[in-house]
């Protein structure tokens, strides 16, 4: 028998059929159904029966199914010690980010974990959080850093954090005499909303507004925090936004305040799953937390608690 002849019977007790095992393997029915019978022919017993029209393993491929199934397991670990071993000769780091971290903070952080280690090298990219939990788990990333929740079957994760957003307003705006916003004082206020309709923040901000029967003045929409940050610089309005957008605005003379009620701001690390973090991931991971800690008041979470809401 082949790794050829075992993919095949592998696919087709995944898929059910034939047919669905081919798309799987990127090849003709027929060449799936070539591979199976020369495997039966090799095994000496038979491997699928169809009855009405339908593909059923025998009591035997169930059996077999079990020793290929930790046949493949070995070879997934095989590949991942080639990629760690990779990892090691290279000094290489693949990183997701999410938008509003990676155009705020993380220049900085990367700079400081590179700074004494020349050798070390970064893969690095911006992408929509959901986008980085599918990467992450297609391996492309070693590790990214995404807003809670996200859909991410296919990952595990480090670390997560829990803060509050803050209000940013245009440099000299009255706003910057106050170290903190009451949500009273956006009643009529020229605002800008931010974030997708099912985005936690800003429905616990919607609710606020009406609870509190306060009605800014919304004078524009979008459903990013890193493109809310340059529209408020123009003074189109004030925004609630994440914290790290909000203190790389602050850093460029900026406004930004903290604002009752507290709307929080989830985000964590996802990772591979089933694959162990090599050694640089995690010296990244702790540089990560170290810095962010320092910068701002984290709170840890489990990520259900976030997924849950």
């Amino acid at each position: 028998m082949n790794s050829r002849q075992l993919e095949a019977f592998q696919a087709v007790m995944n898929a059910g059929s034939m047919s669905d095992a081919a798309r799987l393997m990127s090849i003709s029915q027929p060449a799936v159904s070539r591979l199976i019978k020369d495997l039966e022919q090799t095994l000496g017993f038979k491997l699928f029966l169809r009855q009405n029209g339908r593909l059923y393993p025998t009591p035997g491929a169930h059996r077999f199914h079990q020793e290929v199934e930790r046949h493949f397991v070995g070879i997934d670990r095989l590949q991942q010690t080639v990629e760690e071993i990779r990892g090691m000769k290279s000094g290489t780091l693949r990183l997701a980010v999410m938008p509003a971290l990676a155009s705020s903070l993380m220049p900085a952080i990367l700079s400081s974990f590179l700074r004494p280690e020349p050798e070390l090298s970064v893969s690095y990219a911006s992408l929509p959080s959901a986008d980085i939990a599918h990467r992450v788990a297609g391996q492309q990333f070693d590790l990214g850093v995404v807003a809670l929740p996200v859909k991410a079957e296919e990952v595990q994760y480090g670390p997560c954090f829990t803060t509050d957003c803050r209000l940013i307003a245009p440099r000299g705006h009255r706003f910057g005499q106050h170290e903190r916003i009451d949500i009273s004082q956006l009643d009529r206020e020229p605002f800008i909303q931010v974030g997708h309709p099912h985005d936690s923040s800003r429905r616990q901000l919607e609710l606020a507004f009406k609870d509190q029967l306060v009605r800014p003045e919304q004078r524009m929409d979008t459903p990013d925090f890193h493109t809310a940050v340059p529209l408020v610089e123009q003074a189109l309005g004030v925004a609630l936004v994440d914290p790290f957008s909000a203190r790389s605005y602050a850093e460029r003379e900026g406004v930004s305040c903290y604002f009752d009620p507290a709307i929080p701001f989830s985000f964590g690390i996802v990772l591979p799953n089933r694959r162990t973090p090599n050694l640089l991931v995690e010296r990244f991971i702790d540089h990560l937390e170290s810095q962010l800690i320092r910068l701002m008041p984290l709170q840890p979470i489990e990520p259900n608690q976030v997924l849950r809401n």
